[in-house]
């Protein structure tokens, strides 16, 4: 998605803090990195309920405490 968003910002002129967040997602996405939510969505819980088996609050907590793991 974000090549894409590159050629339309080459089109446009695009800005300079544009063209440095864009960079930025790049390199994270070139060492298999995202940027996620600290808090997960509604959706993102009710999928890691439905795919765990598990109840909503549960998949919630889980998420967080991968997150804090991070290093």
């Amino acid at each position: 998605m974000h090549k894409d968003m590159m050629k339309r910002r080459s089109a446009d002129g695009g800005s300079e803090a544009l063209e440095a967040a864009l960079e930025a997602v790049e390199a994270l996405d070139s060492l298999g990195l995202v940027v996620a939510p600290v808090d997960p969505t509604a959706a993102m819980v009710r999928a890691g309920a439905a795919s765990g088996g598990v109840p909503d609050e549960l998949a919630a907590r889980i998420y967080r405490a991968m997150l804090a793991c991070v290093d």
